[in-house]
């Protein structure tokens, strides 16, 4: 059961379709819940650097990159309308002055009481922080402040957890959004000047230096060069991710 953002034009079952296609082709270190999407997306979004959605669309389905062999093209092209509205859904909440963003967790009953967990949502936040590792690297402390909650909760530290009650856990499940968004803020604030360094390393020849990500295999029916994107661009193909 998922807690839907108050403002979503996307329906339970624009919902359960994406999270039944993600755990259809879960593989090894893949996004596998609809509540890890959201994560994994706002992650993209809020980083010091615009990420190609060639790279974190085929990074949902694992380190291979290899997506699902789709039987019939209308449904990757559901599945990649979804994605993409509710990626664009998390860029207009994040963009919002009234802060009317809500991250999409897990519902649990625990003694009888309903209780909303978060650990997938930020399992799938570090995924997308992880496309770009280097570029997060930051010591100031009101970066870490703000991604240690968000860390603990992924289980990024060994036996982390044991130091933490669970109304403790609880409690920083509630302030995610809080958390989330005064990291996108933090980067957006330094975002011009992070890439102006990035651009003076690169020219040095040395800093970061992403790997090409190959493209996702798709060996079901083919997409012709007029037709829609899969991506959910509404582009053409040929012109979009066929180029």
């Amino acid at each position: 059961m998922y807690i839907n953002r108050s403002r979503s034009n996307l329906a339970d079952d624009d919902l359960r379709f994406v999270e039944k296609i993600l755990i259809e082709n879960q593989g090894p270190s893949s996004v596998t819940s609809i509540s890890e999407l959201d994560g994994y997306m706002t992650a993209v979004i809020s980083g010091p650097r615009t990420l190609s959605p060639i790279l974190w669309i085929s990074q949902i389905w694992g380190e291979s990159g290899e997506g699902p062999c789709w039987d019939d093209t209308a449904d990757a092209e559901r599945f990649f309308s979804i994605v993409m509205r509710l990626n664009n859904e998390i860029c207009d909440s994040m963009l919002s002055e009234s802060s009317d963003f809500e991250a999409i967790g897990i519902i649990e009953n625990r003694d009888g009481e309903e209780v909303r967990v978060m650990n997938s949502w930020c399992s799938g936040y570090m995924k997308g922080v992880k496309l770009s590792v280097k570029d997060w690297v930051n010591n100031e402390i009101e970066f870490n402040d703000l991604m240690l909650p968000i860390m603990v909760l992924a289980g990024e530290f060994d036996d982390s957890e044991e130091s933490f009650s669970d109304e403790e856990m609880l409690y920083i499940g509630d302030i995610i959004e809080e958390l989330a968004q005064g990291v996108y803020l933090f980067w957006i604030a330094r975002r011009q000047d992070f890439l102006e360094s990035l651009s003076a390393r690169n020219q040095r020849g040395f800093g970061f230096d992403p790997q090409p990500v190959s493209r996702p295999k798709r060996d079901g029916v083919k997409v012709g060069a007029n037709d829609p994107c899969i991506c959910g661009s509404g582009r053409k193909y040929k012109k979009c991710c066929g180029n």
